[in-house]
């Protein structure tokens, strides 16, 4: 229970990644609020299942592109559960690999906006009330393409290292106040996003890929949100600004 008393707040947490850092963090004792984009019966499963736990927790529709959506996200989860003492920007989007030459500049526009301006619209939103908590965690979810930078990924790149810009720059600012932000960045993930990117690449299931990176399982969304726990919690105490490469040291 490191976590017990803290608020925590998981976007895109009712599938993959986020769902699986929303059930760890309330397994080490934190109230979970979940954000989700469309999907209601796997967000009301989430929270079930992180009840279950003995938490508090509630889902939102929140979109991530919907920046007001975001305002009001963050009002329900302390007005239900308490001032946000951890907050994971799970939510993303992927790219379909289309080249400069032909991405539409509103394409590139509504990627950028959830995968770099939404994280930092909440994280400027979340930091009044975390200022006064005396400890206050920023998590950023990245990828291994800011590592790789793979042709036919810019838009998808740009707002990755963005985003890892931003984290690096808030936790600067915000160290004074007792806040860490740091930024774990996984390779390919068992996820309904990740099998997206297997089957753009020819694969018909995601079994398909373990021979071909690390330790021959593809990554778990449990793997990535133990990390994540880790940097909440005390004994990531003195970490600040890092990216840690969830990827089994290069795929």
């Amino acid at each position: 229970m490191k976590l017990a008393g803290r608020v925590a707040l998981v976007t895109a947490g009712s599938k993959g990644i986020g769902r699986a850092t929303a059930l760890r963090l309330a397994q080490d004792g934190a109230d979970v609020a979940i954000s989700y984009a469309s999907d209601e019966v796997a967000a009301a499963a989430c929270v079930a299942a992180i009840e279950a736990l003995g938490r508090r927790a509630f889902a939102l529709r929140a979109p991530a592109e919907d920046l007001e959506a975001g305002r009001r996200l963050v009002a329900r989860t302390q007005e239900t559960l308490g001032p946000i003492g951890i907050l994971v920007n799970n939510a993303g989007v992927d790219w379909d690999g289309t080249p400069v030459a032909e991405t539409k500049p509103e394409e590139l526009l509504r990627v950028m906006t959830i995968n770099a301006l939404a994280p930092h619209h909440l994280s400027r939103l979340v930091l009044p009330a975390m200022r006064g908590l005396g400890r206050g965690d920023i998590v950023m979810v990245s990828s291994m393409v800011t590592e790789v930078k793979g042709a036919g990924y810019a838009p998808y790149c740009m707002s990755k290292a963005a985003l890892e810009a931003l984290a690096t720059v808030l936790g600067k600012e915000e160290r004074a106040h007792g806040i860490h932000v740091n930024t774990v960045a996984p390779g390919l993930v068992e996820t309904p996003l990740g099998m997206r990117y297997v089957t753009a690449l020819g694969g018909k299931a995601m079994r398909d890929f373990d021979a071909v990176v690390p330790y021959g399982r593809v990554c778990q969304p449990e793997q990535v949100a133990s990390v994540i726990a880790f940097l909440v919690s005390e004994d990531a105490s003195y970490l600040n600004g890092q990216r840690i490469y969830v990827h089994g040291g290069g795929q």
